[in-house]
């Protein structure tokens, strides 16, 4: 029965511009503190010049220049 219902929220959001506007300005609504809070903590982190490097970031979760995940990538294609 749950699934069903899931089913038929989510239909109804797909085809209902109108309701999907206005659950997705709810969601912003309820999520508009903890944004804040990020925006802060991302304030901080430029300040204090940190990367992912400074807080010993594994080097395949970087996604900068400094990441393996295309050495990973291509040693997978070679295989």
């Amino acid at each position: 029965m749950s699934e069903d219902l899931i089913e038929r929220v989510t239909t109804m959001l797909f085809h209902n511009r109108g309701l999907t506007e206005l659950v997705i300005h709810l969601c912003k609504i309820s999520t508009q503190d903890e944004e804040k809070k990020l925006v802060e903590r991302l304030k901080e982190g430029i300040e204090y010049d940190i990367k992912p490097a400074t807080l010993n970031v594994d080097k395949y979760f970087t996604l900068d220049s400094n990441s393996n995940i295309f050495d990973f990538y291509l040693k997978q294609i070679k295989t």
